[in-house]
């Protein structure tokens, strides 16, 4: 085979040491995030986080499936996207899908966090009485936890050294937890930041992230808010009872604020134990679930 002529190889040394040299401050925009958007304009990327709504949570972006939550990673974050607006759908099965569109700006990540209801949580009812064998229901012992639970819904305050108390809101007009407060004024629910503004969560903000409210509109009912409390575990997600529902709706006012039924009764009411426990009273009818993941 014979050798490749010099002038050829100069030629091809020429070409290659041009695109390297051209190449490099390409390489050098893309590793610094730059990106073209639609427009072919060099642009600063942006991210988004979401936290855990739990293991086997799937979670779109645009309608591709981006990850699957298991128990080591249960946190998603991606980088590197260009501005504009991004559609986050989460599902798990038996639980209500949660969706957000968040705003991608440069060098900022837009972070959300997912809340999951069951569609049909598992109602344990608590019986008036106990029933001994051989013995009816009207010669049952009363039962202490359904007497226990029936003072949570009385209009006397509750000790927090009582054996279950609560905090739920259907007498008082405020609720803390953590540091944000929730206010009741008429049939409509603020949220307050009592923190530092500057650690404000992302909904307090705007979508730069500069400017943050100490106070927000979360919700305003067209009938009456019998009870208001937060979702269990939960700083973000108030629950609350009106007319023949119990719900749960985020804080988050951003595109898309999430409603989602937990319970549909006749005229329900509930509130919180101190044991986290959801407690339902519908009629002369007490049921008890868990709504965590």
């Amino acid at each position: 085979m014979q050798p490749m002529p010099i002038r050829k190889r100069r030629y091809y040394f020429l070409f290659f040491l041009v695109i390297f040299l051209l190449a490099i401050p390409v390489l050098m925009l893309y590793t610094s995030g730059y990106r073209l958007d639609d427009k072919f304009s060099l642009v600063k990327t942006g991210g988004i986080y979401i936290s855990s709504p739990g293991i086997g949570a799937e979670i779109y972006i645009n309608n591709r499936l981006s990850k699957t939550t298991n128990i080591i990673q249960r946190d998603f974050f991606e980088q590197n996207l260009t501005p504009g607006n991004y559609f986050v759908f989460v599902y798990k099965d038996g639980y209500w899908p949660w969706s957000k569109e968040l705003k991608v700006r440069e060098q900022i990540v837009a972070d959300a966090h997912p809340f999951l209801v069951p569609r049909e949580p598992k109602l344990e009812e608590i019986l008036a009485t106990i029933l001994s064998p051989g013995k009816s229901i009207v010669e049952g012992e009363k039962n202490p936890l359904y007497e226990n639970v029936l003072l949570l819904f009385s209009s006397k305050p509750i000790p927090p050294s009582a054996e279950l108390y609560t905090n739920s809101a259907s007498a008082t007009s405020t609720i803390t937890y953590n540091k944000i407060q929730l206010i009741r004024e008429k049939d409509t629910i603020f949220a307050k930041w009592l923190g530092d503004i500057d650690k404000a969560p992302s909904y307090f903000c705007d979508e730069y992230k500069r400017e943050c409210a100490e106070k927000i509109t979360v919700f305003t009912s067209s009938t009456k808010i019998k009870t208001f409390d937060f979702y269990p575990d939960r700083d973000d997600v108030i629950i609350l009872s009106r007319k023949n529902g119990i719900y749960a709706i985020e804080a988050d006012t951003r595109k898309i604020q999430n409603f989602n039924l937990v319970y549909a009764g006749s005229d329900p009411d509930f509130r919180i134990g101190s044991d986290g426990i959801l407690y339902v009273k519908d009629g002369k009818t007490i049921y008890k679930t868990t709504l965590s993941l």
